[in-house]
């Protein structure tokens, strides 16, 4: 992934209040998961009960790139597991927040402090922090898909037995987690996948339409133990060099390369949207394959010329699909959008690409399946 040039690293500020147990945790998960180069400081003030995710590139390198990339916004925060009173779009990179912009490991800029100042009100500090930052005309926002896990909804909040003085204790909310318990997650990214309370079936739904949408295989089959013909062919060029492979789903074609995937799979390294290779440099990958995913991607062309950007000269593009001209119904499938051919797809690597093909074919051992795949080669 490509080396992150900035001038010095990123302070983090946590606070905390007589919740050693949870502080230790959240600078476990600071820790271990921040490549991102970093200086953590912890104040005795308030509460900590949040855990970052386990992503690569790592949480805090995914929202300074939020923020590199949404000039408007003044401050950017993670979101949680349950996210309610927002207006979620699962197909854009924030939400809408500028009511109120909590510290769940929120970023903002050192200049965007300094104009601002700091928040007099100890409860709720994300409303005051949120109008100071529209006075300066800037936007607010969560990020979409950066999962922070809320530890702290537990039983007492994590507060000290008997002890009352938190500047965020509400008697009525100690033990919501039994009433209203948040969604399992997934232990790596924080992802919700399974909801305890109806109160969460709105926001989860819609989490479940943007997978959908892709056409995600978790649960339309019965999770594979062996590789399908064409991976078996894809495999071949996934043993030397780094690379991706691009939707691997439940299984990678070779263990030499980096799955990715907007699903968290167990196989899945990088957790995002695969026609956006941000997190790479251009001529880095030795290779990119991927199975019965262009077919999903309704602007399927600059994808691939999005591929070709990271990949080195001499570099390899390895893909296999089915042949939606011979079988249009394939359209019908889960998630697909386009039908792609095979002349179609040799002409937008030929003239479109300017790639040299090496080999265009049907994949010999899936008869009547019409599976194409193509390997074409970066000459410039």
């Amino acid at each position: 992934m490509k080396t992150l040039q900035i001038k010095e690293p990123i302070d983090i500020f946590l606070t905390t209040f007589k919740r050693l147990h949870l502080l230790k945790k959240t600078i476990k998960s600071i820790y271990d998961n921040t490549e991102y180069p970093h200086r953590l400081w912890v104040a005795n003030n308030d509460k900590d009960d949040l855990i970052v995710p386990d992503l690569k590139p790592d949480w805090l390198s995914r929202l300074t790139h939020l923020m590199d990339n949404n000039k408007d916004y003044g401050a950017i925060c993670l979101r949680i597991e349950r996210t309610r009173r927002r207006d979620i779009d699962e197909f854009k990179d924030l939400i809408p927040s500028d009511t109120a912009c909590p510290a769940v490991f929120r970023i903002t800029s050192k200049e965007m402090i300094e104009t601002i100042g700091h928040s007099s009100r100890p409860h709720w500090e994300s409303h005051t922090f949120s109008n100071k930052v529209k006075s300066t005309g800037k936007k607010l926002a969560m990020a979409t898909k950066i999962y922070a896990s809320h530890i702290g909804f537990i039983k007492n909040k994590g507060f000290e037995e008997g002890f009352k003085d938190y500047k965020t204790y509400s008697p009525e909310r100690v033990n919501q987690n039994a009433d209203q318990p948040y969604p399992y997650i997934d232990e790596k990214t924080n992802i919700p996948i399974k909801i305890n309370t109806v109160r969460d079936s709105d926001e989860h739904k819609r989490r479940q339409e943007y997978y959908d949408y892709w056409g995600r295989d978790d649960r339309t089959v019965t999770k594979r133990t062996t590789l399908v013909e064409e991976q078996k062919e894809l495999a071949e060029y996934c043993k030397v060099g780094t690379g991706l492979d691009l939707g691997c789903g439940w299984m990678k074609c070779h263990e030499n390369a980096i799955g990715m995937d907007v699903f968290p799979h167990d196989t899945v390294d990088i957790v995002g949207d695969c026609t956006d290779l941000w997190m790479f440099k251009d001529n880095e990958l030795d290779f990119i394959v991927n199975s019965h995913l262009l077919e999903h991607l309704p602007d399927f062309i600059s994808a691939l010329k999005e591929w070709k950007r990271v990949i080195k000269v001499g570099g390899i593009i390895a893909i296999a699909f089915p042949d939606g001209t011979m079988k249009p119904k394939y359209l019908l499938k889960n998630g697909h959008k386009v039908n792609i051919g095979m002349e179609d797809i040799r002409l937008v690597f030929k003239f479109i690409l300017k790639m040299k093909i090496l080999r265009l074919e049907y994949v010999k051992k899936s008869p009547g399946k019409f599976v194409t795949i193509i390997v074409g080669k970066k000459v410039k």
